[in-house]
């Protein structure tokens, strides 16, 4: 892959933060890992300091394997944004993957336990769960907002209900 003056510029900037936006198979995941590189045998910053984050399992773990192929194994951090603050819970709170994880989805059975209607539990609630992060994180009325999950508005609104006022207090 040809590089270019702004690539080159990212790979060669080894103060502060980036931002590195452009389009897919642009080049940017061999220019951070270039970066990460440069930063690394320029003697400048210790391998183990060096956190990667991008946004999916995916991907990390795609950048890690192309990481060590390309330049040999150490101890750079390539990760998620959910598994860094998963490692931050479990560190400093002292938190289990079961205390973590396990809270909102036994919610959500408990709730369906009464809905016999639903005959794919674990789909549904992976699908509630993601209605829920859309309408939370795009910050929309319940009103307004249309599950993909159920026709059925009242388990919905139940559920949004109590998921909110359940994890509000914790």
């Amino acid at each position: 892959m040809l590089e270019n003056k702004a690539q080159e510029e990212v790979i060669n900037t080894i103060d502060g933060q980036l931002i590195v936006v452009a389009c897919p198979g642009s080049g940017k995941t061999t220019t951070l890992l270039r970066r990460i590189n440069h930063m690394v045998s320029g003697c400048r910053f210790a391998p183990g300091n060096i956190l990667m984050i991008t946004f999916t399992n995916a991907a990390a773990k795609e950048m890690q394997e192309r990481y060590r192929k390309q330049y040999g194994p150490d101890e750079v951090t390539f990760s998620t944004i959910h598994s860094l603050c998963l490692a931050i819970l479990k560190k400093f709170k002292g938190l289990s993957n079961d205390s973590i994880l396990t809270d909102q989805q036994s919610y959500f059975y408990d709730v369906l336990l009464k809905h016999k209607e639903i005959n794919d539990r674990t789909d549904f609630v992976q699908m509630v769960t993601t209605d829920i992060s859309v309408l939370k994180n795009n910050q929309l009325q319940l009103e307004g907002f249309t599950p993909k999950c159920c026709e059925d508005r009242r388990l919905f609104d139940e559920m949004y209900q109590g998921y909110t006022c359940f994890f509000n207090r914790n």
